[in-house]
Formats: C-alpha cells, structure tokens, sequence
C-alpha cells in the first residue's frame, strides 16, 4: 500500500546582508554584494518584499507577482538621494528579477521602480529581499 504525505509548499527564497547607512549620502550599495543571485523559479505567484529594519521598525515595498517558471538573476540597491533625511527622504531602494528568457520582461519590486524612506540618524540596517511562493 503506497504512503501518502501531504504536499508541501515551496521555500522562501532570501537574499539579505547588514550595511551601514550614513544620515546624508549619495553612495549605491548592492545586495547581493559581489553578483545578482541566480535562482530558478517554478510558475506561480510569488509575494516578493525588499526590507530595511532598523531598531525594531521596518519599511519597505512589496508586491504580488506572477512569474514563469525558469531561470533569474535577482538583485537590489539601495542609493543615497544626497538628502539629509529630515523631512525628506534620504534613500530610495528597489529590487529586480531579470529573466534568463528574452522572451520575459525584467520586473520590479515596487513595481512603480523606487521605493523612497527616511533614516534621518543613520545606522546599521538588515536588508532582507524574500521571495515568498504562495502556492
């Protein structure tokens, strides 16, 4: 008699790394460091966030996004605005899936292309990009 075990949902998939932001600065900063993460994706519908904590609080964007199955190449910046981070924002970031298909457009996260915050005191951050499969 055959077992049955109950299906299992696919894994998060995580790119993350500790950086210090200064309160004013016009420096980029990639994640993952050194090259975008090659990842292969099964179709479905992803939740996809970039987060930056900092002392217990979080912001960042977020979306609900199909995608094909197949191979990606996944990468976030963040840049300084140059802004002193009082009253302004003083950093934008954004995250982005390249295809490997050409057949495939690069998509974004947030998918309106930059996501604006404010650190006004600086510090070191956790930025964490999940893609998060909701199948």
């Amino acid at each position: 008699m055959a077992v049955s075990t109950p299906a299992q949902a696919a894994e998060t998939a995580t790119i993350s790394r500790s950086i210090y932001l200064a309160p004013q600065s016009t420096g980029n900063a990639p994640l993952p460091v050194s090259a975008p993460r090659r990842i292969y994706l099964a179709s479905g519908t992803y939740l996809w966030d970039a987060t930056i904590s900092l002392s217990g609080s979080s912001v960042g964007p977020e979306r609900t996004i199909y995608l094909a199955a197949g191979w990606y190449n996944w990468r976030c910046h963040i840049n300084g605005t140059g802004n002193p981070g009082i009253g302004d924002s003083n950093y934008y970031t954004y995250c982005y899936l390249d295809p490997e298909n050409t057949n495939y457009q690069t998509v974004y996260v947030p998918s309106s292309g930059l996501y604006y915050f404010a650190l006004p005191l600086g510090g070191t951050v956790n930025w964490v990009s999940r893609l998060d499969p909701q199948f």
